[in-house]
């Protein structure tokens, strides 16, 4: 294998992939995280800061069963803590090498090395991928990829050995698929449709070899789909009658089929139409239908590279074709990673067979290749920022709510409120029970001190949904206007169902702390830290309960951590110096650096101990 590997002209193809996708996707390595989901993945979340192996293998995320993704974005913290670049280039680096994994695949399924190469170069450069690279939450799908590829590779040399060893062992590659992401569950559709690339006649023995994949598979789509209905994903809108659901998985089968052949319009998101089922819902249902009788017809006749095809694309996409709903998007350009080798491999296949001349078909899968490269390398700019991201969706989706909302939110990130409020009012207009636009626009009120207004927004998006972080931001609004028995009350609610809600416990943690209900108050400060180690505010508060209660010593340890975290944590200093006086120390310095940051207050101590 490292001999074939090794082959000069096997380098030269692996080096052509690898610049060609650095020169796609470098313009990427600066881009910002991006709101939907990135910092709850990644720098938001204890256990990735923790790198808590535990929590990873036990707990969903955000929808989501995948330890094995959430420990690469540990090892990405580690790295880099919130830099963003660190976690982009590690997503290019799980592409380029799931890329190359493409080109191993597909030299040893047929005899032509530029099939291989330029099946391998569409696979990498088409700009339906890049949400799969650019969108840092997608690690899943790259991480996933590397081993789905990874374990088809590895079937061709069990095939070629058939040892238990290397069953085995294909096993362990088909588990570590499924730990990083759920749609892996098509592994073994997949491995069928190698068969029927390499001509393999359907006996007793390919279906038992396969039993313990469709075993494996069944049990982690059972886990993922109580992932999903956990975080309320299949939940979030109307339910649709049966009829209702084909049209739309034929439509969307359809979408995909014709994004992949033509890549314009693409978006992050394709909301569900909102109009009467048109003629071309019809369309895509026969779509839908035909493929799968050609495929009938292709495997009774053994046209093998058709047969392959349409059972690898087919198998790969039919998971998330919304026959079972899941969250409020008709389709992702996300879910074409892998599923797309179903139509581009024979595609590159029929190019090569079709113009005799190898040149021309050189010539023109060059020329497509570099049509893709340009397109993706553009495409890449939306994923910029925020903003930039859900401007684009907001153009192309001018009556989506989620857009409408989520663009609302960053501006209200950047400070511009007046487009803010244009954007959050517009959702909520378009979409009267819409959750997430009277919880950002909740928050947006809270943020400008329209506190009453603010209370009714989150109430609003409580009574739509048993919402956590809803009832979490109403206690907050509760505490700022001191009325702690309400305040108390909606952190208690979100605390019965998530004990380890940091905003909850912080919330009831300042309420204990206020009423001088001190003993309550540390055990939720102490909560607090355990779940965020590295957030200063939790050390100040719980300094404050500890100066209440006389404990000096304990009050200072916590300021110490506190200021070592944050610098510049200006009302830091000056209760450190307050603890030193307590504990007959020189505060003078801490007094200082109060004032030196900003917080006056420590004038009058300064002059009075400092003199």
């Amino acid at each position: 294998m490292t001999k074939w590997i090794l082959n000069k002209s096997n380098l030269y193809c692996i080096l052509f992939i690898v610049i060609a996708i650095f020169a796609a996707y470098f313009n990427i390595i600066k881009a910002d995280f991006i709101s939907w989901d990135d910092a709850d993945f990644t720098f938001n979340n204890s256990a990735v800061r923790e790198f808590n192996i535990r929590s990873f293998f036990s707990n969903y995320y955000l929808g989501n069963y995948v330890p094995l993704t959430m420990v690469s974005f540990s090892i990405d913290y580690y790295l880099g803590q919130d830099s963003s670049w660190v976690y982009h280039l590690h997503n290019i680096f799980l592409h380029v090498t799931t890329s190359v994994l493409v080109f191993f695949l597909f030299n040893e399924l047929q005899s032509n090395k530029f099939v291989a190469l330029f099946t391998a170069l569409i696979f990498a450069l088409h700009s339906m991928q890049t949400e799969s690279v650019v969108w840092i939450s997608e690690r899943k799908n790259l991480l996933s990829g590397l081993f789905y590829l990874s374990g088809l590779i590895f079937y061709l040399r069990y095939l070629n050995s058939s040892s238990l060893k290397n069953y085995l062992v294909l096993l362990l590659i088909f588990i570590t698929a499924l730990f990083s992401k759920g749609m892996a569950v098509s592994f073994p559709i997949a491995l069928f449709a190698i068969d029927l690339w390499l001509n393999r006649l359907f006996h007793k023995k390919i279906f038992l070899e396969k039993i313990p994949f469709f075993i494996l598979s069944l049990i982690f789509g059972i886990i993922a789909i109580k992932a999903q209905t956990y975080a309320g994903f299949l939940k979030l809108d109307q339910d649709f009658s049966f009829p209702q659901k084909l049209l739309f998985s034929g439509y969307a089968f359809m979408l995909y089929v014709l994004k992949l052949f033509v890549p314009i319009g693409l978006s992050a998101i394709y909301p569900y139409p909102k109009t009467d089922f048109t003629i071309l819902f019809f369309v895509g249902l026969v779509l839908f239908i035909s493929s799968l009788l050609l495929l009938i017809y292709a495997i009774r006749k053994n046209k093998k590279m058709l047969a392959g095809g349409l059972l690898f694309f087919a198998g790969n996409i039919i998971f998330v074709l919304q026959l079972i709903k899941s969250g409020a998007i008709l389709m992702a350009d996300h879910y074409i990673y892998i599923a797309g080798l179903g139509i581009i491999f024979p595609f590159t296949f029929f190019i090569f067979n079709f113009f005799k001349k190898t040149n021309f078909s050189i010539t023109v899968c060059s020329i497509l290749a570099i049509g893709l490269l340009i397109g993706t390398h553009l495409r890449n700019n939306i994923w910029k920022n925020g903003i930039s991201f859900w401007r684009d969706i907001v153009k192309k989706y001018p009556n989506s709510e989620i857009a409408l909302s989520s663009l609302g939110a960053e501006y209200m990130l950047s400070g511009e409120n007046s487009k803010a409020f244009s954007y959050l009012n517009s959702a909520i207009n378009l979409n009267p029970n819409y959750l997430k636009g009277y919880y950002n626009r909740g928050l947006l009120y809270a943020k400008n001190n329209r506190l009453e207004e603010a209370l009714k927004d989150f109430t609003k998006a409580t009574e739509l949904k048993n919402y956590s972080k809803a009832f979490v931001s109403r206690a907050e609004v509760y505490y700022t206007l001191k009325d702690y028995s309400r305040s108390l009350s909606d952190a208690e609610t979100v605390l019965k169902t998530e004990p380890d809600n940091v905003g909850a416990n912080f919330i009831t943690a300042n309420c204990y702390s206020d009423i001088n209900q001190l003993e309550n108050a540390l055990v939720h400060y102490n909560k607090c830290i355990i779940l965020n180690s590295k957030e200063p505010s939790f050390y100040f508060r719980r300094a404050i309960v500890l100066g209440k209660m006389q404990r000096f010593s304990e009050c200072l340890d916590d300021l110490v951590i506190c200021t070592d975290i944050d610098p510049r944590f200006a009302e830091a200093y000056y209760w450190k110096g307050v603890a030193k006086v307590n504990l007959k120390q020189d505060p003078c310095t801490d007094f200082q650096k109060a004032i030196s940051f900003g917080y006056t207050n420590a004038n009058g101590p300064l002059l009075k101990y400092c003199k």
